[in-house]
C-alpha cells in the first residue's frame, strides 16, 4: 500500500505543475468496500493518454511533439506498477484527468479487502483532514 500511495503523490506532483494542489485519502464505498484516491488540480492530460496511462513508457506528456524526456517526466512507469500492486490486491484503478481539468486516480477496493476501525481494534488514522476526508498537501 506504501508503494502505491508513493507512485500515486509522487506523479502527481511531478506532473501537476509548481503550484497545483494534491489531495489524497480514503472514503467509504456503497458496497462496504473502500476507495484511496489521489487528485490534484494539475494539468491533467487527454482521456487517450488516461486509458494507456498503465501501459509501460506512456506519460501523460505523450501527446506532445516532442518525443524527448524532460527531467521531470519520469520513466513512464508509474502507474505501470500501481496498476500491478492494485491487481495483487484485488482491486480496480480507474483514472479521471481532462487537459486543464487535473486527475482523479482512484483505486476501488472490495469488501473483502477492507479493515474497519471496529475490527482492527481502534482507530489507527488520527490525522487532520480536509473536506470528503482527503489529506491535503500543498
Amino acid at each position: 500500500m506504501t508503494q502505491i500511495l508513493d507512485n500515486l503523490v509522487t506523479n502527481a506532483a511531478k506532473h501537476a505543475g509548481p503550484n497545483a494542489r494534491i489531495a489524497f485519502g480514503w472514503r467509504d464505498a456503497a458496497d462496504g468496500g473502500g476507495i484511496l484516491f489521489v487528485t490534484d488540480e494539475g494539468r491533467g492530460f487527454p482521456p487517450d493518454i488516461a486509458a494507456q496511462a498503465t501501459e509501460p513508457f506512456v506519460s501523460g506528456a505523450a501527446d506532445k511533439q516532442s518525443t524527448a524526456r524532460s527531467e521531470n517526466e519520469g520513466s513512464g512507469l508509474g502507474l505501470t506498477i500501481v496498476a500491478k500492486l492494485v491487481a495483487l490486491h484485488g482491486a480496480r484503478l480507474a483514472i479521471d484527468s481532462h487537459p486543464g481539468a487535473g486527475t482523479e486516480i482512484d483505486i476501488a477496493f472490495p469488501p473483502e479487502q477492507v479493515a474497519r476501525n471496529g475490527a482492527t481494534g481502534g482507530d489507527a488514522d488520527t490525522a487532520d483532514h480536509g473536506a470528503n476526508g482527503a489529506d491535503i498537501l500543498q
